[in-house]
Formats: C-alpha cells, sequence, structure tokens
C-alpha cells in the first residue's frame, strides 16, 4: 500500500481513533485514523471518494469517518459499497454498516437486512448492530422499525412494544 495515500487522507480528516468501531479497532484500517473530532460536513466529498480507493485501508478509513461526521448524504455511497461485487474484504463491508448505523438513515434499513446474510459472520453481526442501534434511536420510520423486528434480531419487548 502507498503510504502516502494514507497520509493523505489523515491530513484530510480529523477523525477520533478511539471512535472505532470495537470489531474493527484489532489494527485492521484503524491506524489511517487521525486524532480530533470531525463536526465539518464539507468534508463529506473527499471521503465518499475514498470509498472507492484502490486500498482497503483506505475505503474502511473512509467509510468509518463518513459514520463520524454523519451526513445522511454518505449513505447511497455507503450503501454502494455493499452493492459493489468486487469489494470482498470483510472489513470494508463492516466500515460500511457500522458507518450506516452511526448514520441512522432509514435508506440503509434495507441494505443492512440484506447484510444479514453475508457469508463473513463480522458482517453479519455488525448489520445486526447497526440494525438494532438504529431502531432503538428512534429515527425510523414505522415501516423501516416493523421490517427490522420482522428479522427477528430484536424482540418485541426490547423494542418497547406492546406484543
Amino acid at each position: 500500500m502507498k503510504k502516502n495515500t494514507i497520509t493523505d487522507l489523515k491530513e484530510v480528516t480529523t477523525n477520533n481513533a478511539n471512535n472505532c468501531p470495537e470489531l474493527l479497532n484489532d489494527g485492521i484500517g484503524c491506524d489511517a485514523k487521525a486524532e480530533g473530532n470531525i463536526e465539518d460536513a464539507r468534508r463529506v466529498h473527499p471521503f465518499i471518494i475514498a470509498l472507492k480507493d484502490e486500498h482497503e485501508e483506505v475505503r474502511i478509513a473512509a467509510a468509518i469517518t463518513l459514520g463520524e461526521i454523519g451526513d445522511t448524504r454518505a449513505v447511497e455511497p455507503l450503501i454502494a459499497v455493499f452493492n459493489d461485487k468486487d469489494d470482498i474484504y470483510e472489513a470494508a463491508l463492516c466500515a460500511a454498516a457500522w458507518a450506516l448505523g452511526k448514520i441512522g438513515d432509514a435508506r440503509a434499513v434495507e441494505p443492512l437486512i440484506g447484510a444479514l446474510k453475508n457469508e463473513h459472520k463480522i458482517v453479519r453481526k455488525l448489520a445486526a448492530k447497526a440494525l438494532v442501534k438504529m431502531y432503538r434511536d428512534g429515527n425510523l420510520n414505522e415501516h423501516s422499525k416493523r421490517r427490522i423486528l420482522a428479522e427477528g434480531i430484536i424482540s418485541t419487548e426490547d423494542s418497547g412494544q406492546a406484543s
């Protein structure tokens, strides 16, 4: 991997390395994140472009950073990561799932439900965690909530709804 690519990405982001998703915090791509906190949504575009970088570590760092920024303009490009049949690396899919859960946009519900059938257990686990987080955050419409409940990853009792 080109070291300059990661260095360039670090210069663009001010993301907090401590916020790396727990399942990715085994060193896979997390070293590509810089210190600080991102609040400037104007930085979204370079990370959207970085989702298509040839280096997996860059794609992971970009997805994590987009999740931290939380701008809904990143939702469709993050969903595209699941649709990219050439991206077979589970770490990039995990980062995208985590980011979609962090952003919490209803457009991510169906792709995350689809990821529950991914061949990689860790992708399935992070997709489920993202869906539960989105449900519990309460920002979803009723249809999206019903879809999540239908998958059985959260019980009716846990959801706060009566049976």
